[in-house]
């Protein structure tokens, strides 16, 4: 109920008070937050303020229970150039908030012992010879399977639209196009604005797809996996 929380802290704190935001404030207990490594210090800073002021308590955060992960090895807070980057654990109030602190050592999503040393390794910065060397070994690792090529990450959206845009033209065939059927034509802004999911939908035969939901867990119908178009159906089916 801040807003982007840059406006100076008097004004965060007037937002944070007014009608239907306030009651939030005042009834929450427990606040949790995931990936804290993002979250910039000075924020951190002016959030404990708000909720101290909010809720007229002087106790840590108001009162209010903190319970927060991530890994400060990963992302660090998003700032502006001319700005200096602030950790979370450097905000002023992280001590007095954060009273146990557990750290998660094994590792469960992999189990190639060579890999997780590896993953380790790049993790603390320590990008060795040999580390450098199983890399680079990778570089020729053929991952397309039946049809369905190597994902690639780009930082920025825009790469993402220009480079699927283009590997759609270089396909040869009809383009098929599917348009959204919106049930309500007043929040169809909205709903563009927060789905992963452009109004329209172009296809051709070979073209790489990708969920962008869970449809069906047992079948491994999940958000994120890949495909690639093999054919069209009439539109009766």
């Amino acid at each position: 109920g801040i807003g982007s929380g840059k406006a100076p802290l008097e004004q965060c704190i007037q937002l944070a008070e007014r009608a239907g935001v306030q009651q939030h404030w005042l009834a929450c207990q427990h606040l949790i937050i995931d990936e804290i490594s993002m979250v910039d210090g000075k924020f951190f800073d002016k959030l404990e303020a708000v909720a101290r002021a909010v809720r007229k308590r002087d106790e840590p955060f108001g009162g209010i229970q903190l319970i927060i992960c991530g890994d400060f090895l990963q992302l660090p807070p998003v700032c502006k150039d001319n700005e200096e980057t602030k950790f979370c654990f450097q905000a002023k109030s992280w001590r007095k908030c954060i009273h146990i602190n557990m750290e998660l050592t094994e590792v469960r999503r992999q189990t190639d012992k060579t890999f997780v040393s590896l993953l380790s390794a790049v993790r603390l910065g320590r990008c060795t010879e040999e580390v450098t060397r199983l890399l680079m070994q990778t570089a020729t690792n053929r991952s397309e399977r039946d049809g369905i090529l190597a994902t690639r990450l780009c930082t920025h959206k825009d790469d993402v639209e220009i480079t699927n845009e283009r590997r759609l033209q270089q396909l040869s065939g009809e383009m098929h196009t599917f348009e959204a059927l919106d049930s309500d034509p007043m929040l169809v802004k909205l709903i563009d604005a927060q789905c992963p999911v452009g109004g329209r939908v172009e296809l051709k035969l070979g073209a790489q797809v990708m969920l962008a939901k869970n449809l069906d867990v047992s079948q491994r119908l999940v958000n994120g996996a890949r495909g690639v178009v093999v054919g069209f159906e009439s539109e009766q089916k």
